[in-house]
């Protein structure tokens, strides 16, 4: 099958589709090097056709193995290769015998075959049976690698040098966790050792790649190394493998036992084979004496985390025995465009990081990192160029809030009072102009793209879009909803509670769901008791524990049956039936549950822990089993929906969209400051894998000296010094090795996602943590100045261009006598901008084929005007106002997303039959705002007040509060509505920092005088007032502390919930004589705590407030 613009094939083409040599020749196998919409999977179609056709040949179809890297793949070129050969009925036939595969799905094949053998030849029984083999996932393995760790420091038999050496490395932090996942130097480790190149490196081709080293360094890596094999070894000898070990298997075991026979193997994307990959597809070949054909762009190699290679691909094209053609024309893209894609691909490519300095580039180091740079190679038209469009086929985007670029020093205090950042602006802006282009353009939005680096930025960009209703298909997200969905954290605290390896969040967690049948007052109330070692009877606990006996011989079945019984303690009928929908939604999590507990050896581990745990009454704090957090799960989202065919806006990070194009792309780049490489960096080179661990550690707490390393001679490190001899900056090659390596991937990131493009590319630029933008960066710039390397590459790529199509820079400064009178001269518009309205103009460069729009700090305003109007409809209005129990008593939930009234259900349904359309249209963001919220508010506010209130100082407000209150109250809970409408996300959530109910006599108790009349304006006796209060009124004393300097903000907020509280008209969970009769006044309170002396002192309508200053230090302020 011919590619979509072909004509005919190419004579390169053609050359790799009749590749056939003869057995003498010396070029045995094929190098295809295709270049981005090069036809590489037309070429392949058509090769396979022409080997089955070719008799000749002798090609048996059933040796005839196609592996891809991806799902994706296989599908397309199946379906391509069926399409093209069905059309011939003397070789349609031949598809079944084919076989196309992915390399993991043809490793796993392999394990398959040749485990039994192996497997058998271990066992001195030779009448048991192999294990059923499963796939485990990685993140099973580092718990079980950690638990190791533990055990190896508990039971390891140091010598007294050695152990006083272990303990001084992990005070230093060698073997630190991170409070961010993924990030601390523990994970890192055992990421390292469960990786194929570290277990299948021999103990002598470890080394610690510094000079000086922490003596235990060397002997803790290696014994790491054995306990890293003997973990794997297990594994597999129970028939337990993660991808890694796969290949690590095969390339021990696979050596003159291969159970296949080859004639030809065809291997696509070569560029993401690392080395052990590559050893085990070629030592096939060999021994089958068969052909390899491999294709791939290393111009596209971006898998570098996922421990792809670029050097594997470019190193076969200097091997004597294989062939090298490359495709160098396109395709896909209009030549135009094609030309502005090979520039933006040569200033990527020739980018050098100014930061590394000339000791760097000059070390073993760097020289290590060039082998995975790859060159640019410029690509060539294979398509007519399309004399009829005259349209800009590059469109650029940038955005600035500069202050200095207004005039007024008005407008200069509007950008500092609003307080808006510029990615927050650069989003709206991106959104409006990717809606404006889809119009003008008259395109659908399937054929259209938004490409990020990362999933965090697809995620932002998404939101700007759903906010003014864009339609969008989100491919980047990873199971969308899962983190901050209730129903999968409270799953797995239900987990971690049956295998004791619960903390009280996790009974939080449960208890405050809508699975429970507690109330919030039940809830504070237990958390007290625990706070102060009481016992109070629980039933979901007591539940809890009697489900551990069943769990500890089938822990699924003990899951499922507590999450139902849990439901079955509502009374309700309508809250049942809502415990019931939420315990119906776990049912994703039950799927991964499900699938870790395949594994035979963690659930046996899994319920001997448990058992162990019950029969000892202990609390193996360090052998936690289950993974933690939640995104280590890989739960699927319930709410997600394939829209493969539906006319959406796709997201996609670059990564998801090789192979694919489209008409028009928009490519988002990410901030270019790369993370922290961390205490523990393994980097493979010729001869060894480099390891480098805890070098960089400047200010460690090691009281030993380094010792000098032998097997490594080479300079690791250069420190820069200030003038008075202290260290300026210190460079630690190792860290520099892995930055540069990464940087060359991103060239080659940014090479993908240019070259996705068929007519349009559209530059967005990307997040600045400064209010310059681009344009800004230029501007500062005169004609006569040469443009350096910038920092980041996408400066590089994005200043570079702009400056190239553009007059954009600077004019000098005056100097001399001159310069005082002289005016300043602005640099060329797009600047000011202020004879410009709704968006700014749209600039074309010479040749009309790039055009450039700079949204600059003058649409500032448009901006927020729109974003005004939008909230406008979302302003508080204080009609009514509940406590966390009235709000319970009176709503419902529905479906965990919308609360209704429990009456008048006829309106409601009337209301949302009028505003259907408009009602749903913003839904779905709304809802993904207000859960993100609240999973804020509960980990944050709610935890607080639950589980970790601790009892008043003596002598501190709070505790003359509470010891004169009738009730008193820490973090409470008041719900007011928004609007009319009876909807959950139509309410407002407020917790005040305490509060208390007193007799108003009780106030004369207190050391106060005087007291502030709101309404008045003036200074009141409190004793007198207190004479003016009816008998059967309560006091409500709202307390807010507060701990920056006094405030009239802090007025007005005080404010704000006393006039919350003036509509709440009772307390049924408060015991009161006259409960029916009450009133309730309230008082407020601002306490600045004792932390902060400030001599100012507040005042309002020209008065100077009356205050008291407790013996603890507070401060106090007084309202009603």
């Amino acid at each position: 099958m011919k590619a979509k613009f072909m004509n005919h094939y190419t004579i390169e083409q053609q050359k790799c589709i009749q590749f056939f040599p003869h057995t003498h020749d010396v070029k045995q196998h094929l190098l295809i090097e295709a270049g981005a919409g090069a036809g590489k999977t037309a070429v392949l179609t058509e090769r396979i056709k022409w080997l089955l056709i070719n008799k000749p040949k002798n090609i048996n179809p059933s040796k005839l193995f196609i592996v891809t890297f991806s799902n994706d793949a296989t599908k397309q070129i199946q379906e391509k290769i069926e399409k093209e050969i069905s059309k011939d009925l003397n070789i349609s036939d031949a598809l079944s015998l084919i076989h196309i595969s992915t390399i993991d799905s043809f490793f796993a094949e392999l394990v398959q075959c040749i485990y039994p053998t192996w497997w058998e030849s271990k066992q001195k029984n030779t009448f048991q049976m192999p294990p059923r083999l499963q796939l485990i996932e990685e993140d099973i393995v580092c718990q079980e690698l950690k638990n190791s760790i533990h055990h190896f420091f508990i039971q390891h038999h140091f010598n007294d040098i050695e152990l006083a050496y272990t303990i001084d490395f992990i005070l230093s932090g060698a073997i630190k966790k991170s409070f961010i996942d993924s990030q601390g130097t523990l994970e890192t480790i055992l990421k390292t050792l469960c990786n194929e190149t570290f277990l299948a490196s021999s103990p002598e081709h470890l080394r610690i790649a510094a000079k000086e080293i922490h003596p235990s360094t060397p002997y803790l890596i290696h014994e790491f190394h054995k306990l890293a094999r003997n973990e794997y070894e297990k594994r597999i000898i129970k028939g337990e493998f993660t991808y890694s070990d796969r290949a690590l298997f095969l390339k021990e075991n696979l050596k003159n036992n291969i159970p296949i026979q080859l004639q030809e193997l065809i291997v696509d994307e070569y560029q993401d084979t690392n080395h052990i990959q590559h050893e085990i597809l070629f030592r096939m070949v060999t021994e089958c004496k068969a052909r390899m054909i491999v294709v791939g762009d290393p111009k596209q190699s971006i898998y570098g985390f996922r421990n792809a290679s670029v050097d594997v691909f470019q190193n076969l094209k200097i091997q004597n025995n294989w062939e090298h053609i490359e495709l160098k024309k396109n395709f896909r893209s209009q030549p135009n465009l094609l030309n502005e894609m090979n520039l933006l691909s040569h200033f990527a490519f020739s980018w050098e990081n100014p930061n590394f300095s000339a000791e760097f580039k000059n070390s073993y180091f760097y020289s290590e990192a060039k082998k995975k740079f790859t060159p640019e190679n410029a690509l060539e038209a294979g398509i007519k160029i399309d004399i009829t469009k005259e349209e800009p086929c590059v469109h650029l985007v940038t955005t600035s809030l500069n202050k200095e670029r207004f005039f007024s020093d008005i407008d200069k205090e509007f950008i500092s009072q609003n307080n808006i950042k510029l990615e927050q602006y650069s989003l709206a802006v991106y959104a409006n102009y990717i809606k404006e282009y889809q119009k003008k353009y008259n395109t659908q939005w399937n054929e259209m793209v938004i490409l990020c680096e990362e999933n965090k930025d697809a995620e932002k960009i998404s939101q700007a879009l759903k906010n003014i209703h864009v339609p969008v298909l989100n491919g980047s997200q990873k199971n969308k909803d899962t983190e901050s969905s209730l129903e999968y954290q409270v799953a797995l605290s239900l987990s971690r509670c049956l295998a004791g390896e619960n903390d009280l969040f996790d009974l939080y967690q449960i208890m405050q769901s809508p699975l429970s049948h507690m109330t919030h007052h039940d809830i504070e109330k237990y958390f007290y008791f625990k706070k102060c070692d009481q016992f109070l009877e629980n039933k979901i606990i007591n539940i809890i524990e009697e489900h551990k006996i069943i769990a500890k011989d089938n822990f699924f079945k003990a899951w499922q049956l507590l999450r139902w019984k849990l439901v079955n303690l509502h009374n309700d009928f309508i809250k049942k039936s809502n415990a019931s929908l939420f315990c119906a939604k776990m049912d994703q999590f039950s799927f991964a549950l499900s699938a870790k507990l395949d594994s035979p050896h963690f659930r046996e581990t899994l319920e001997n822990s448990i058992a162990d745990k019950i029969n000892d009454k202990i609390n193996l704090k360090n052998k936690n089993i289950l993974p933690y957090p939640l995104r280590q799960w890989n739960v699927k989202s319930s709410s997600h929906i394939d829209f493969e065919n539906s006319n959406s806006l796709e997201i996609k990070t670059v990564h998801k969209a090789k192979g694919l194009q489209w008409k028009h792309v928009f490519f988002y780049p990410k901030y270019g400051k790369l993370k922290s490489m961390g205490k523990f960096v393994s980097s493979l080179s010729d001869s060894f894998l480099d390891i480098t661990w805890l070098q960089d550690d400047v200010e460690n707490m090691s009281v030993l000296k380094r010792i000098r390393n032998e097997k490594f001679t080479e300079n690791d490190m250069n420190i820069e010094y200030k003038p008075n001899g202290e260290i300026k900056k210190s460079y630690y090659f190792p860290n520099l090795r892995k930055q540069a390596e990464q940087d060359f991937e991103r060239q080659r990131v940014f090479y993908t996602a240019f070259t996705r493009a068929q007519e349009n590319l559209i530059l967005l630029q990307p997040k600045r943590l400064k209010k310059d933008g681009f344009r800004d960066e230029i501007g500062k710039i005169t004609e006569c100045e040469s443009l350096d390397f910038q920092n980041y590459l996408e400066e590089e790529v994005f200043i570079k261009y702009l400056d190239l199509h553009f007059k954009l820079r600077g004019f000098p400064k005056t100097k001399g006598k001159s310069a005082k009178n002289s005016e300043k001269k602005l640099p060329p518009e797009p600047w000011l901008q202020q004879d410009q309205e709704l968006s700014p103009k749209n600039i074309l460069n010479e040749n009309k084929k790039i055009s450039y729009q700079e949204y600059g700090p003058y649409f500032i305003k448009k901006f927020l005007e729109k974003k005004a109007e939008n909230s406008n409809s979302e302003d508080i209005k204080y009609e009514s106002a509940f406590s966390f129990n009235f709000f319970k008593e009176k709503y419902f939930k529905l479906d965990n997303d919308f609360i209704l009234e429990k009456s008048n259900h006829e309106q409601i349904e009337k209301d949302e039959s009028i505003s259907k359309n408009n009602k749903f249209q913003n839904i779905n963001y709304k809802i993904d705002h207000f859960k993100k919220n609240r999973e804020r508010i509960s980990k944050g506010i709610l935890y607080h007040a639950a589980a970790e209130n601790r009892k008043a100082t003596l002598n501190s407000l709070q505790y003359l509060i509470e010891k004169i209150s009738i009730a008193a109250f820490h973090e409470f809970e008041v719900w007011i509505k928004t609007s009319n409408k009876n909807n959950f996300l139509n309410t407002s959530r407020h917790i005040v920092d305490f509060l208390g109910i007193l007799n108003p006599k009780d106030l004369l108790n207190l050391p106060f005088n005087e007291i502030y009349n709101l309404s008045h304006k003036e200074i009141e006796n409190i004793k007198n007032k207190i004479q003016h209060i009816p008998i059967n009124t309560k006091i409500l004393f709202i307390i807010d502390y507060k701990t920056g300097n006094h405030a009239l903000s802090h007025i007005d907020q005080i404010k704000n919930y006393m006039k919350i509280f003036s509509s709440i008209n009772g307390f049924p969970e408060v015991k009161l004589d006259d409960h029916e009769n009450s009133q309730f006044i309230p008082l407020g309170c601002l306490c600045y705590n004792n932390k902060l002396q400030s001599s100012n002192i507040l005042t309002l309508d020209g008065q100077n407030l009356p205050f008291y200053n407790l013996m603890n230090g507070e401060s106090i302020y007084l309202f009603i």
